[in-house]
């Protein structure tokens, strides 16, 4: 299992899907309150179980621990209706602990989303990491991959939903995120810049030009089955992202304070 951990400079997120294993589908619709629900097949599920119910990520998505009789699930009353066929995965864990260095700093449920995440003052001098954990077997993974405090996440699903519906490539749009942000870094240091310069700018700034980075991956992803499409526009849209990331940059390392970096931008697909 893959545990990866980012920082934005004020909170910490564990990205969690990765804690999804068995799979199975609602066998008839469940209604707001109700609970109990009916699966199509309970094979990998026990009682005791933790269950995502709905796809990660989307509005209606919620977690519920599962007493297990046949195919019926006892769980606490629902915060939505869900249809029948809707998705059903167990969760090897619930919570996520991060870490500041070799300390405990939190311990939080995971959430229906792609991270699950903990407000924080990032030290820049520290390193941040992460396990999961189930609180009712006590089961652990062990630490994951170590995030430097000045390792910020440019980027987040927040950012990239403004231009675009997340949920159309799912878990593959954080992959992107990841790739755009270093892309960014890149930039930076092409510039003679570091890391540690990003401690001393508004990060914010840096959060659309990620964004719009990531959404040309999403772009490519997208188009990239149908050969005609990619070999006419690919070239095209690489060049433009470019250019535009570039000027960008270049106008946020000026020293200027009172420099507007942009206005409003549109991304069409």
């Amino acid at each position: 299992m893959r545990v990866i951990i980012d920082n934005d400079k004020y909170q910490l997120y564990a990205r969690t899907d990765y804690v999804l294993s068995e799979i199975t589908l609602l066998n008839n619709s469940a209604a707001l309150g109700a609970t109990s629900i009916e699966v199509v097949n309970n094979s990998g599920f026990a009682t005791d179980d933790y269950v995502l119910i709905g796809d990660i990520g989307t509005e209606r998505s919620e977690i519920r621990k599962i007493t297990v009789s046949s195919n019926n699930f006892a769980v606490t009353a629902l915060s939505f209706a869900h249809t029948s066929k809707t998705k059903v995965y167990r969760l090897q864990y619930n919570q996520v602990k991060f870490f500041q260095d070799s300390l405990v700093i939190d311990t939080v449920d995971i959430a229906s989303d792609y991270f699950t995440k903990t407000e924080v003052d990032i030290d820049d001098t520290k390193m941040y990491s992460v396990s999961y954990y189930n609180s009712t077997s006590a089961e652990e993974s062990p630490e994951g991959e170590v995030c430097n405090g000045y390792e910020y996440n440019l980027c987040s699903i927040g950012d990239v939903i403004q231009y675009e519906d997340a949920t159309i490539l799912g878990r593959k749009v954080i992959d992107k995120i990841n790739i755009a942000s270093r892309e960014i870094r890149s930039m930076f240091i092409s510039q003679e810049q570091e890391f540690t310069d990003l401690s001393s700018r508004d990060v914010v700034r840096l959060r659309e030009p990620v964004a719009l980075r990531a959404l040309y991956y999403v772009f490519l992803e997208l188009i990239k089955k149908d050969d005609d499409v990619a070999t006419k526009k690919v070239k095209l849209y690489n060049s433009l992202y470019a250019t535009k990331l570039s000027e960008v940059t270049d106008v946020i390392n000026k020293e200027n304070d009172d420099i507007e970096v942009w206005g409003q931008s549109q991304v069409i697909r």
